[in-house]
């Protein structure tokens, strides 16, 4: 079954608080003077480094194994937010996407996509944003993905995917205050710049998805309706959590542009465009008008620390406004 199973409705995943309050080895911003940064790939290794060895190293001992002899490294502790880094999370959500929502608006004018060529969120953050994703996969929340072609499931070989709700708290308290804060900021934010189209701030899908490496790929495809009926996907939001990702791990998101479109409307709209998967990227589009691909992944150490992971928050409007048109291949991918 494709792990975006419904609607998430936002008042139940921020229903969902921890009353802990355990003390914080790293809280959000501390040590981060440079606040939100352009992460080259070597600059954003030196930081993972950093950061590890300050949480007393990352031994890659393991702990459990994938199919193929993959070793994991060692099982962390989720560092629960206290309730002032959980203040800070938030206005750092905020901030980020008011701050480059005209440039937002403006790509998805005249282009329909738009991307950041920096890091959105502070280092901090986005370093806890992965741990939390691989304290996920510790706790075998992910399965694996699947693709829809016509009326059929297809698993995708090398792809897991979990998605982001009130139940994953204990193990993701972050990502589930990125989640909703992005939920109530985006829509607004759209709704105001195009008034036709009436995001709803009430239910939003997601998917967090992990490439294994070996060449993990996602065709071409359009972010069409798969589990959100009666809502329709129509704008689509990724954050890419790479710390470690270098060019040699490829899987870059290819946007292709709009079916039927002109080699003309392509090149004016910049497509194709080919989009790294660094730390703290934050891409958005059309969902049901932009065909986009990810290119083949691998992880040349072969462990999670190394795995390429996105995430997807999917914005939608009423089934009976504004649907999509239906291509021949709807996948449930990136």
């Amino acid at each position: 079954r494709a792990p975006a199973r419904a609607a998430v409705a936002c008042s139940a995943i921020s229903s969902v608080r921890s009353r802990k309050k355990e003390r914080r080895r790293r809280g959000f911003g501390d040590g981060d003077a440079e606040g939100v940064d352009t992460p080259t790939p070597e600059a954003e290794a030196r930081k993972d480094r950093r950061w590890r060895g300050a949480d007393g190293g990352s031994a890659p001992e393991a702990a459990a194994q994938l199919a193929g002899g993959q070793a994991l490294p060692k099982r962390k502790k989720v560092d629960f937010p206290t309730d002032s880094e959980v203040k800070s999370v938030e206005v750092a959500v905020s901030t980020a996407l008011e701050k480059y929502a005209p440039a937002i608006v403006k790509g998805l004018r005249t282009k329909g996509w738009w991307a950041s060529t920096q890091a959105v969120l502070p280092y901090a953050l986005r370093r806890h944003l992965r741990d939390e994703v691989e304290s996920l996969w510790h706790e075998n929340c992910f399965i694996k993905s699947q693709s829809l072609r016509g009326t059929t499931y297809y698993d995708k070989e090398n792809v897991y995917a979990t998605e982001i709700d009130g139940h994953k708290y204990n193990f993701a308290p972050r990502m589930v205050h990125y989640t909703v804060r992005a939920a109530k900021v985006v829509p607004a934010l759209i709704r105001q710049a195009f008034p036709d189209i009436e995001l709803s701030d009430a239910l939003i899908g997601n998917k967090l998805n992990i490439c294994t490496g070996n060449g993990a790929t996602f065709d071409a495809h359009l972010d069409t309706n798969i589990a959100e009926k009666p809502f329709n996907r129509k704008l689509t939001m990724l954050l890419y959590l790479n710390p470690k990702w270098q060019p040699s791990a490829r899987g870059e998101l290819t946007l292709l542009g709009e079916e039927g479109a002109s080699q003309e409307e392509r090149e004016a709209a910049g497509l194709p465009a080919s989009l790294e998967p660094i730390s703290g990227r934050l891409v958005v589009f059309w969902s049901d008008r932009m065909l986009h691909q990810v290119e083949p992944s691998f992880a040349k150490e072969g462990g999670l620390e190394d795995w390429r992971v996105s995430y997807t928050i999917w914005f939608c409007t009423h089934g009976d406004s504004d649907g999509p048109r239906v291509p021949s291949q709807v996948s449930a991918a990136e």
